[in-house]
């Protein structure tokens, strides 16, 4: 691993020498680089004339270690990676210099030790020894990661295909302010029937074992590059809704209309209709998260 050093002190010099260090970027892309720069520096690094090219330098090598650096510069530096470079920013630190970078950080990870307790009040979340910090993220964090979006994206299902299916009967009652089910199975369809499996889920569920994440750390990749949640995915999930709302709310209507009588050769009525749609939803939704 190549180390660049960024040792000047005036904001031109700097660009210059961050504009050598990207040409050799540019002549062996694949040499890995690490940068190394100390506090003077980074605060001119930090002006508003230097900073994209700082950026620049700083988000193609592997590695940028800051030496000497102050809490603020700390702070500025992970809010320079959060709203310019749009990434997703970990702070961690077990002191009080520490607290304005891991409260910048979209995500705060405080270390217990011997320099109070400021860093752990602020942060997220706390570990004992930094090499926790590994099973965190990788166990923890793509766990976590893949459940929450689970949980994201069938919540939007599960009431896409509620609400649809009134939204069909409109149509067969000229949208007037008949509803298709009772006030009580309104109320209790997010309370009682779809909301204990998708807790489980939320809370349980593990893809792959935790030692396959540890020795396959490239699986943390998939938060990383967003595929279990971006509007691909949560699209599939609406697409599947509005396809399963037509199918449950028409087919339901044609055996209703056609097949099911009471004894004196009349259809049933509208409750029983609602009754029947309800339950093929419930169904059909649970059965949807089974099969997730």
């Amino acid at each position: 691993m190549e180390l660049i050093e960024l040792t000047s002190t005036e904001e031109h010099a700097i660009v210059d020498e961050i504009r050598g260090e990207m040409v050799k970027f540019a002549d062996t892309p694949d040499v890995k680089r690490a940068l190394v720069i100390e506090g003077i520096t980074l605060t001119k690094s930090l002006m508003p004339e230097v900073r994209p090219h700082f950026l620049q330098i700083a988000t193609a090598c592997v590695s940028v270690v800051c030496v000497r650096a102050t809490p603020l510069q700390k702070a500025e530096l992970v809010r320079l990676i959060r709203d310019e470079a749009n990434e997703i920013t970990l702070a961690i630190g077990d002191g009080a210099n520490d607290v304005s970078m891991i409260r910048a950080a979209h995500v705060g990870v405080g270390i217990s030790g011997v320099e109070g307790n400021q860093a752990l009040l602020a942060s997220d979340y706390t570990i004992a020894q930094f090499k926790f910090l590994y099973r965190l993220l990788i166990v923890h964090g793509r766990w976590s990661y893949i459940r929450n979006s689970k949980v994201v994206k069938y919540s939007f299902y599960k009431n896409m295909v509620f609400a649809l299916t009134q939204f069909w009967f409109g149509f067969f009652s000229g949208f007037s302010a008949q509803t298709l089910y009772d006030g009580w199975s309104i109320a209790i369809f997010n309370v009682l029937f779809t909301s204990f499996p998708i807790i489980a889920l939320g809370v349980f569920d593990q893809d792959v074992h935790f030692k396959v994440c540890f020795h396959h750390p490239k699986l943390y990749r998939t938060g990383q590059e967003r595929r279990h949640f971006n509007m691909r995915a949560l699209s599939i999930w609406l697409i599947s809704a509005l396809y399963h709302s037509v199918i449950i709310f028409f087919c339901v209507y044609f055996i209703y209309t056609t097949s099911i009588l009471e004894k004196d050769g009349g259809a049933l009525g509208l409750q029983a209709f609602g009754v029947f749609c309800y339950t093929a939803v419930i169904l059909v939704v649970n059965l949807r998260l089974a099969i997730e």
